[in-house]
């Protein structure tokens, strides 16, 4: 674990491959945590190999939060914690279906957090997600890492 302040930016990784635009401070270069929302510290050397490990990890039938967009029905989210490198993250996973909820389809799976980082949500996760009732209460700052308990 290391501390807020000390939180290091990405290291490449298969996922990551070039240099990408960071908005925050209009510079080139590798793609850290936002510290502006990880208030609790982040997991120590932490890459995209781990928040790829941290996604096929997650346990979506045990979701803590599920939405659908209001809106249009078409966009459904899925909630859930693992532990890495002694840290509880939040991975989300997310599809996009018909307004009746036919025919759901992969969106993304991400971490909040972790910057510029997603990957297309696995078919299983999609058919898991799919089932899943709306529920649960949002989890607001408690998307970001907490140390583990």
């Amino acid at each position: 674990m290391i501390p807020v302040d000390a939180a290091r930016p990405r290291q490449y990784g298969p996922l990551l491959g070039v240099a990408q635009y960071r908005p925050r401070d209009g510079k080139e270069g590798l793609m850290p945590w936002d510290m502006s929302v990880c208030k609790w510290g982040v997991p120590a050397d932490f890459t995209d190999d781990d928040a790829l490990a941290a996604v096929k990890a997650a346990d979506f039938t045990k979701s803590v939060f599920v939405n659908t967009s209001a809106k249009e029905r078409k966009t459904r989210q899925a909630y859930t914690y693992v532990t890495v490198k002694g840290y509880r993250l939040c991975v989300v996973g997310h599809l996009h279906q018909q307004p009746d909820g036919s025919n759901p389809g992969s969106g993304n799976c991400f971490i909040p957090g972790w910057e510029n980082w997603d990957v297309k949500t696995a078919s299983d996760v999609v058919a898991v997600i799919a089932k899943l009732p709306d529920g649960g209460t949002w989890l607001d700052d408690e998307r970001y890492p907490h140390p583990a308990v």
